[in-house]
């Protein structure tokens, strides 16, 4: 028979310190731009308003597929306003 060793125990669980909690905290954000890619859009450039400011959050590509890549393309290709690369974006 083996010898048995006591459970190791974590103190963080004990304190509670360790528990996970899930925050319902949104936000809103507008499509600055995207990148062109072979299937359409590669991604979506996205930022959020700061007062009367653009601030610049993130490049996003996670859960677009091919379909849904052509389809954002086509919808927001009409809306095309001019070419903002030149212009100054604040992070």
């Amino acid at each position: 028979m083996r010898n048995a060793l006591p459970p190791a125990t974590n103190p963080a669980s004990e304190t509670g310190l360790g528990q996970k909690k899930r925050l319902n905290i949104g936000q809103e954000f507008v499509i600055g731009g995207f990148t062109p890619g072979s299937h359409g859009i590669d991604a979506l450039v996205v930022g959020f308003y700061n007062g009367d400011a653009l601030i610049y959050a993130a490049r996003v590509r996670a859960g677009l597929v091919p379909a849904t890549r052509r389809e954002l393309q086509t919808r927001l290709k009409p809306l095309i306003i001019g070419d903002v690369r030149s212009q100054t974006c604040r992070n």
